[in-house]
């Protein structure tokens, strides 16, 4: 059996995309049971119904991944967390949900483009290539441009 790589030969073989300090990675958080921090995430990701079957799939394959893989895997999962989070961040994916369904729904009654519709509720503040890094730290902007939308839906309907 093949060796663990060092961090510097995992390094060389990973795309330069992939940034990321494998040096304190390979030292303490080699499983995910030596990973405190993500350790209960991943139970809760992969058992919950409310994320998506891709993340309980990862999640699921964390939890029994052997060390070199889990090494390979932290980064991903750590991203993965920050995007689907947990209790907290639930109701921020909702919210986010909630804004691109009104956005849709304004682009298609109005006829314009949705980008446009964006920019439009959210003052210029951000645009649609914007939505996908949102955090909960955007949660107010993006509930107050869903409101505004909201109500441009009633309005239109009377």
């Amino acid at each position: 059996m093949p060796l663990p790589l060092t961090p510097s030969q995992l390094s060389q073989r990973l795309p330069s995309v992939v940034q990321f300090d494998l040096g304190s990675i390979f030292s303490v958080m080699d499983s995910p049971h030596t990973d405190p921090e993500s350790h209960r995430w991943l139970r809760w990701a992969s058992e919950s119904g409310s994320t998506p079957t891709f993340v309980r799939t990862v999640a699921e394959a964390a939890l029994i991944a052997r060390s070199p893989d889990y090494v390979l895997l932290r980064p991903g999962l750590v991203e993965l967390k920050r995007r689907y989070g947990s209790a907290a961040s639930r109701g921020f994916s909702q919210l986010h949900n909630e804004f691109l369904t009104a956005a849709r729904r304004v682009a298609t009654t109005k006829k314009q483009a949705i980008g446009e519709v964006v920019e439009w509720v959210s003052a210029g503040s951000f645009k649609y290539g914007d939505i996908g890094r949102m955090t909960e730290v955007d949660t107010p902007k993006l509930r107050a441009a869903t409101e505004l939308m909201t109500s441009t839906l009633a309005d239109t309907s009377c």
